[in-house]
């Protein structure tokens, strides 16, 4: 894979202190290209070019897993578990989604109905799911594109999760766009090429809104109670909530 690789020290070593300053620095190296986009903004591109941007993500993310599930971990290796507990349990990984403070009762409610409901919904893929490293973060702005290519920035949210989680999180910044559905396939086809899909169109778009309330839940304490973020968020995981539990 083409990803951004750590420039050494003249010590050898991948982390610097900066004892002056009560700091840690690092380098990495220069990647070619553009984000493929932003939240909250349409992306941009005619909707052909869109899809061959998600076949050619769908196909990298394949890379970065078939990759990982070969790498040999060195010991005392640990990253984050993204399991069912951590993302639909009682105390989730990213926060407490339902106690977001622009929450009304009313969303509240909705919102947990639709944790029940996911869980039920992802049923046997909870235990015997593709689970495995994953990026975990792989929105528009950590999708570089460089012509038709596209390379992955940004791993410091790598967790060990499911492999559907890690494609929802892909689908998430178009969740109110009127291709979506076009989008989630070619995602689904180009990770296809590499290895086998791990799950269906329905499991991605559960999975999409399991990253929109991870999502509600990680503003919290991150932005005043009042901001207009903590309200952006909670907003959007109520639309994505409510539009799922109808279909």
């Amino acid at each position: 894979m083409d990803v951004p690789v750590p420039v050494r020290t003249k010590a050898g070593d991948v982390i610097a202190d900066v004892a002056q300053a009560g700091r840690k620095a690092s380098i990495v190296t220069w990647m070619d290209g553009a984000p493929m986009g932003e939240g909250d903004v349409p992306l941009g591109g005619s909707p052909e070019r869109q899809a061959a941007l998600h076949h050619a993500l769908g196909a990298e993310l394949a890379r970065l897993h078939a990759a990982s599930d070969a790498a040999v971990l060195p010991d005392g290796f640990e990253r984050a578990v993204l399991d069912v507990d951590a993302l639909l349990g009682g105390d989730p990984a990213w926060g407490r989604f339902w106690e977001n403070p622009a929450l009304s009762e009313g969303e509240r409610a909705v919102l947990l109905e639709t944790r029940a409901r996911l869980r039920e919904v992802i049923g046997d893929h909870a235990t015997g799911g593709d689970f495995g490293l994953i990026h975990a973060d792989a929105l528009r702005e950590n999708v570089m594109v460089h012509e038709d290519a596209v390379r992955l920035i940004d791993f410091d949210d790598g967790a060990f999760g499911f492999r559907m989680y890690e494609l929802g999180v892909a689908m998430s910044q178009n969740w109110d766009q009127s291709n979506r559905a076009e989008l989630g396939a070619a995602l689904l086809e180009g990770y296809g090429t590499v290895r086998p899909a791990p799950g269906d169109a329905a499991l991605l778009e559960a999975f999409t809104v399991m990253r929109g309330l991870a999502s509600c839940g990680w503003v919290i304490g991150r932005y005043a109670p009042d901001a207009p973020e903590t309200a952006g968020y909670a907003a959007r995981a109520v639309a994505m909530c409510e539009r799922w539990l109808r279909r």
